[in-house]
């Protein structure tokens, strides 16, 4: 186990224990109101997430674990050999443990996240098959998703892992993902604007100078302090936010890493939030086309904000959902463009908005908060280090957002937060609070359909009901009976013609013995007697009654009998498709007695 790991399951296992028993305690405890405005206004400042790598202030801004931007500046080591940037790693190592890490702790991690950092096969090959003109944010995407196959996390889940092991799972993909994303983003960079001419990653150097070097745009010490800078302060803006509450919302069910990641950065994408770093200088670079000059004075900019407002569309890199001052991560930048770059144009332009943009949409009486973001300036001070293609500023983004949501993404774990599932309501409900009254809908007649759906199943699983339905099979019984009459007229026939035949038998019989020996009981019947013995007389019982019936009819009876016997064959046939489960049993009796009656008589 490594130094960092050792020292989170320390803390995380202490303080588990101390949220669950605040949890049992003072769960109960109502620690925030819901109103109408909330609901309808995407949700804004409700209370209901555990985030513990950052906290945001309408007014002071971000701090990360209740330092502020200036303070961590201060305090987080530092590039040896002079730099001024806090170094992305000890923030890190900040955010996950909640302690200021040394120069030593850094400098371990830098070694841990380049030993980490290849990128697999699979992921390289998934980007080769993609257009080269495929935005950036969409390749990141992909390959992040691309990665999910070398889960740590997705393996031992499948392998039965305990849930007290989650957080273990989760803090390896976390660091594995983390370390790749710098190559991911570079190869990604110099695949779409450079013709695929890949530059290695240098063993020696930091995290965020390593992503300087490999982007091969500026191999200045001053850009790779600005990459430090630009990873640090866009690493976390607590959980509500739409990355980051993206992240935790995925991997709440259980998904790993990556796949929560991936969805964080299809949030980052869109134009409301991680999107408007790249919105803002190409409106900026649009200004200054429109106007043919990159000195503009502050009238043409306030008729050129006047322009934009007019047509419907917002002043990109202005207002935040949350803060109503300045945002602190814009006045870091600022400081830094002051330090490096303070005669560039675009900078001096980006200064110039932030005098003239906030008395206008102040003006408006609309806009809560008429103030820059971060996104306001980073785009003017790309620009100057040559990071032109403002399309992958995103890109930049989404790298040092992960240092934020995967630390947090750990202490989910360890605390073993569960599945996350708000209550929605519709508009109805909204007017039923406030005392309007909403049109009942008209319910559809279906009470038949479902008692009738009741009453089946309730046949299929009680024994009582089945008796009903045999009775109603009985009934089908008595529909056919009528057919059967006919069927049972017929035996009668046969009984009698029988009947009739032995009277005639005997006579002849008894006429025989008077004229010839006893022996010949057949005498009337020429041929017959000597073809026919005693024993197949007996063996057929029935035939030979047939025959001494008489000479002529007996073989049309047989006849008849055969087609009797087809007929009832036919009839049993339908009988049982009718009646699937019914017992023949008044025909078989018949059948048994007639041939009883038969045998008595011939005896």
């Amino acid at each position: 186990m490594d130094r960092l790991k050792k020292k989170f399951q320390l803390k995380s296992s202490k303080l588990k224990v101390e949220v669950k028993n605040l949890r049992k305690a003072h769960g109960a405890k109502v620690v925030d109101k819901v109103n109408i405005a909330q609901i309808i206004g995407g949700m804004r400042g409700i209370k209901s997430m555990l985030w513990e790598t950052s906290e945001l202030d309408a007014n002071k801004g971000i701090t990360f674990r209740g330092y502020s931007i200036p303070e961590i500046k201060e305090i987080l080591p530092k590039r040896s050999g002079g730099g001024k940037e806090p170094l992305p790693e000890g923030l890190f190592w900040m955010m996950l443990v909640d302690e200021i890490p040394t120069r030593s702790d850094v400098d371990w991690l830098s070694k841990e996240w380049y030993s980490r950092s290849k990128l697999p096969q699979l992921t390289l090959n998934t980007l080769a098959s993609l257009p080269e003109n495929t935005h950036p944010m969409t390749q990141f995407i992909i390959g992040i998703n691309s990665m999910q196959a070398t889960s740590v996390f997705a393996k031992r889940y499948a392998e039965g892992m305990n849930k007290n092991d989650y957080w273990d799972a989760t803090y390896e993909d976390a660091m594995n993902l983390i370390a790749r994303l710098p190559r991911l983003a570079a190869y990604i960079y110099r695949r779409v604007y450079h013709k695929g001419i890949h530059i290695a990653p240098d063993p020696k150097l930091d995290w965020a100078g390593n992503y300087a070097h490999m982007l091969g745009i500026n191999d200045t010490e001053d850009f790779k302090s600005l990459m430090r800078l630009y990873l640090t302060i866009h690493a976390d803006h607590e959980g509500g936010n739409a990355s980051a509450h993206t992240a935790h919302l995925v991997n709440s069910t259980l998904a790993d890493t990556y796949l929560s990641y991936g969805g964080a950065m299809a949030s980052l994408a869109g134009p409301l939030h991680g999107l408007a770093n790249q919105e803002v200088i190409k409106w900026i670079m649009t200004m200054t086309k429109e106007l043919k000059t990159t000195k503009p004075t502050d009238d043409q900019v306030a008729k050129f904000i006047n322009k934009t407002l007019k047509a419907g569309k917002v002043i990109p890199g202005y207002g935040h959902a949350v803060l109503r001052e300045p945002d602190p991560r814009f006045t870091a930048q600022r400081v830094f463009a002051e330090d490096y770059i303070k005669d560039d144009d675009y900078v001096k332009i980006v200064w110039q908005l932030f005098r003239v943009v906030p008395p206008i949409l102040g003006a408006l009486g609309k806009v809560k908060n008429p103030w820059p973001n971060v996104d306001a300036h980073s785009g003017a001070i790309l620009v100057h280090y040559g990071l032109k293609e403002y399309t992958y500023y995103t890109v930049l983004f989404g790298v040092s957002r992960a240092l934020g949501v995967l630390a947090n993404s750990c202490w989910s774990r360890a605390f073993g937060l569960p599945l996350e599932r708000p209550k929605s309501v519709n508009s109805d409900w909204l007017k039923e609070q406030v005392g309007i009254k909403v049109a009942k809908k008209k319910p559809v007649k279906l009470a038949k359909r479902k008692s009738t759906a009741k009453k089946k199943a309730a046949t299929k699983a009680k024994p009582a009901k089945r008796k009903t339905v045999a009775k109603n099979k009985t009934v089908t019984k008595k529909a056919t009976p009528k057919k059967s009459v006919a069927k049972k007229a017929a035996p009668k026939k046969r009984v009698v013609a029988k009947k009739a035949a032995p009277k005639k038998a005997v006579a002849k019989k008894k006429a025989t013995v008077k004229k010839a020996a006893p022996k010949k009981r057949v005498v009337a019947k020429k041929s017959a007697p000597k073809k026919r013995t005693a024993k197949k007389a007996v063996a057929k019982k029935a035939a030979p009654k047939k025959r001494v019936a008489g000479k002529k009819t007996a073989p049309k009876k047989r006849t008849a009998k055969k087609a009797v016997a087809k007929k009832r064959t036919a009839k049993k046939a339908v009988a049982k498709k009718v009646v699937a489960k019914r017992k023949p049993t008044t025909r078989k009796a018949n059948i048994k007695r007639t041939a009883n009656k038969r045998t008595t008589k011939k005896k």
